[in-house]
């Protein structure tokens, strides 16, 4: 982001995603919050809203945009956890990868459940790191990247014993860092439609 970008600039661009504000209620709470102020906070903070908007990206169906906009059980949880990582985020590429994930669960290839999840992982894994574990080709160590992705969720330590060792110690994706990896990269289709398009580059 540009040193000289301001408040207003930001806001402006923002503002002209209107009709992503009003599909996602909480991202339009937040919006409204940020109109009259300056602070480097809240310059910071709406370039993460306009960027979490660049992942969901234009075209929501009616089907997507009531998905969204159900205010009801895990739907709701998922917007509060969304809004509250958006907050704390130090890293401005992961609010587009957010709102790419935002915009498979609008497409219905995740759970609202698994969207929190997805969430908290992205926001505990380092940037970097999670870049080179979604990439679709080998990264030049995987092993060194799931390793410092364990904390996150997304890989496991394997020790596979055998008899002349005492193990060997790999790093494994868990469920839930496959779940991430095959989403970016469109390897998982709606359900229950199989048509679903393929996903779109989540910019991290």
């Amino acid at each position: 982001m540009e040193a000289t970008l301001t408040a207003a600039e930001v806001v402006a661009d923002v503002a002209m995603k209107g009709h992503l504000l009003e599909a996602i209620p909480f991202v339009g709470m937040a919006f409204k919050s940020l109109k009259a102020l300056d602070t480097v906070r809240d310059v910071l903070y709406a370039e993460k809203l306009r960027r979490f908007l660049d992942g969901v990206g234009p075209g929501l169906s009616a089907a997507e945009l009531a998905r969204l906009q159900d205010d009801a059980g895990e739907a709701r949880k998922a917007g509060e956890t969304l809004l509250l990582i958006l907050d704390r985020l130090t890293d401005l590429d992961k609010p587009e990868l957010l709102g790419h994930l935002v915009r498979q669960f609008a497409a219905g290839r995740i759970e609202a459940i698994e969207l929190r999840r997805l969430a908290v992982a992205v926001d505990v894994g380092f940037a970097d790191d999670l870049r080179e574990l979604l990439r679709p080709d080998d990264v030049t160590d995987p092993q060194e990247v799931r390793e410092r992705l364990v904390a996150a969720g997304l890989a496991r330590i394997h020790i596979g014993l055998t008899h002349n060792s005492d193990g060997d110690v790999t790093y494994h994706l868990t469920e839930l860092g496959s779940l991430l990896f095959h989403v970016v990269n469109g390897e998982r289709s709606a359900e229950p439609s199989a048509g679903a398009s393929s996903v779109s580059d989540p910019g991290i």
